[in-house]
């Protein structure tokens, strides 16, 4: 727990805010993120690695933390060589020794395997009150009372999205009574897995280098009729392509084509060529069969939504 109030951080009070007690929170909002996935039986042993699962977990933290600059995963799983109870290992199995900074999360994977807490820290983790005093020290000594509620506020929801995730089935939604910020996170996460992380229109997989995707999850039947956040209501679609098809501008058929409206052939707009090459593609349907749309949602779409003229 000392370990954990003292980090060696940047304190140059200029470059943050109040929010981290004009300090550095990148280690903090890490050492949170960690221990969520040990909380949540995601980690199970003391091999941290840079996962998909620990990036979003420390991008939700970060955005209640807000600094005015960007941060990355990989500068606090770097630098933390620097405290006594954390080693990266390389994919030989050696402690790394490198010490120049590895610039995104694609970089970092590439250099190490994983980072491990030295023996102390992790056997303090094992029990659900080692945990939770880890979390307080963290949160007392690092950051404001406004920041602590949040970042405890946004901790119970990844858990309780974490939970519904390993137990529901394909064929269900979220419970009745389920909060909204864990319904929301909840389908985000189930429609981005299950399309791994591919547009359904574009067929293009988008992540930045810090392994954070551009990818929206969309309903297909809108959730404010439907109320239907099924992964079969689901589709893992970019962006523009999200505001195009609530706004009527692009639809899929029956034989999962997509369609554009004509509406778009007579728009002079930046982004009209782009839509207008999706016209007649095929739209990329998830792997696992069980995840597939059901075409009903789509025909909803095109009879309510859909622009035809």
């Amino acid at each position: 727990m000392k370990a954990f109030e003292k980090l060696n951080v940047d304190r140059v009070a200029s470059r943050y805010t109040e929010h981290a007690l004009f300090r550095a929170p990148h280690k903090p909002l890490l050492l949170l993120s960690i221990l969520e996935l040990i909380e949540s039986k995601v980690i199970t042993e003391n091999r941290i690695e840079p996962s998909s699962d620990l990036v979003e977990a420390f991008w939700s933290y970060t955005s209640k933390v807000p600094q005015g600059r960007r941060m990355h995963l990989w500068l606090p799983f770097h630098h933390m060589q620097s405290e006594s109870f954390w080693e990266l290992i390389d994919h030989e199995g050696n402690v790394s020794t490198q010490k120049s900074q590895p610039k995104s999360v694609r970089r970092l994977r590439n250099r190490i395997s994983h980072a491990r807490f030295s023996s102390a820290v992790w056997n303090r983790l094992q029990s659900p009150e080692g945990v939770k005093s880890a979390k307080r020290t963290i949160l007392e000594y690092h950051f404001s009372r406004e920041a602590m509620n949040a970042l405890n506020g946004q901790g119970k929801i990844n858990l309780e999205t974490t939970r519904l995730y390993d137990t529901l089935s394909d064929d269900q939604g979220s419970p009745e009574g389920t909060e909204k910020p864990v319904r929301d996170r909840l389908f985000r996460k189930r429609i981005q897995n299950a399309y791994q992380h591919r547009c359904a229109f574009s067929g293009l997989i988008l992540k930045n280098p810090n392994d954070h995707t551009a990818i929206d999850a969309a309903h297909i039947h809108a959730w404010s009729d439907s109320h239907n956040d099924r992964i079969q209501n689901g589709m893992a679609i970019s962006k523009l392509c999200h505001w195009a098809y609530d706004a009527g501008l692009i639809t899929v058929t029956k034989n999962m084509q997509i369609k554009v409206s004509h509406w778009v052939r007579h728009e002079q707009h930046e982004h009209v060529n782009y839509l207008l090459e999706l016209d007649g593609m095929p739209f990329h349907l998830p792997e696992n069969p069980t995840h597939h749309p059901n075409e009903q949602h789509f025909e909803w779409h095109r009879k309510h939504r859909f622009n035809k003229w």
